[in-house]
């Protein structure tokens, strides 16, 4: 997992970097996870960087004041924003030095830091909990072992405690150009292969959690056209080619989104949103 950690922490001082000079004035931390689009909108509209969350809140139903494990939590968007919708206990787990200190910072700023804290750890050696929620958004992916991953996960949840997760998920049995880019976006983002959806399902099975409900967001992910994404690939392909080991981490990672653009415009990749629990 080093590789994903400096992959992160690099990739982590970029997004910060922007940020501050690109003026913005956030009343919280960036998310991580990709940008959606109201699906039917001339042009698209941009949903609001919290609309998986309140997916995820709706998929969940009713919460009060849940004890919740935010594995991969990056800058603490989702832990800060949960909390101002339903309260609660939030730890999240990170890889990246420089997403816990941000996201210390602005658990400290938002005076949330004795509900929202977060830890340097592994989501194969989760926090015991027991917790009511185990929240994933974009991180499972990195999972250098997705069944024990599970069941690491499933072993810390409290009675009646759900999985909730919402993961880019290839179809099984790529071929063709869409084996190609799934080989691409392999080879920019660590090197392992990311789990097909077929592999996410059975990965739960095995760790004994049963799917209590699901959604399918595929419609709101806003890939770019392909003579877009060729401009861009050219462009980053270039920058790759510097010896500066640095801004090749973060190239790779926007490479492998392009990658991973190219699989939406296939239909060969779903965004889905899953939530499990024991029966």
């Amino acid at each position: 997992m080093t590789g994903i950690a400096l992959l992160y922490d690099r990739l982590s001082r970029w997004v910060l970097l922007a940020d501050r000079f690109g003026g913005s004035r956030r009343t919280g931390p960036p998310a991580m996870h990709k940008t959606l689009a109201e699906p039917g909108a001339a042009p698209r509209r941009r949903l609001s960087p919290h609309h998986v969350d309140l997916a995820v809140l709706d998929a969940l139903g009713p919460l009060d004041a849940p004890a919740v494990l935010d594995v991969g939590c990056g800058f603490g968007a989702s832990a800060l924003f949960w909390r101002s919708r339903v309260g609660g206990r939030f730890d999240g787990l990170t890889l990246s030095r420089v997403q816990l200190r941000t996201a210390r910072r602005w658990a400290l700023r938002l005076g949330a830091a004795d509900d929202c804290r977060f830890h340097l750890r592994s989501f194969l050696d989760p926090l015991p909990g027991p917790w009511d929620v185990v929240l994933s958004i974009e991180s499972l992916v990195h999972s250098p072992d997705l069944a024990a991953t599970f069941k690491a996960l499933a072993a810390v949840l409290g009675p009646g405690g759900r999985l909730a997760m919402v993961e880019d998920m290839p179809a099984d049995g790529l071929s063709g150009p869409a084996a190609a880019a799934a080989a691409a976006l392999a080879r920019h983002w660590g090197g392992q292969p990311i789990p097909t959806e077929g592999e996410f399902r059975a990965a739960l099975r095995g760790a004994g959690l049963t799917l209590l409900a699901e959604r399918d967001l595929t419609a709101l992910v806003d890939p770019r056209p392909p003579g877009v994404l060729d401009r861009e690939e050219a462009r980053f392909s270039r920058l790759r080619r510097l010896p500066l080991p640095a801004v090749a981490t973060v190239v790779d990672a926007y490479l492998g989104g392009i990658a991973l653009e190219r699989l939406y415009l296939m239909g060969a990749v779903r965004y889905r949103l899953l939530v499990a629990g024991r029966a």
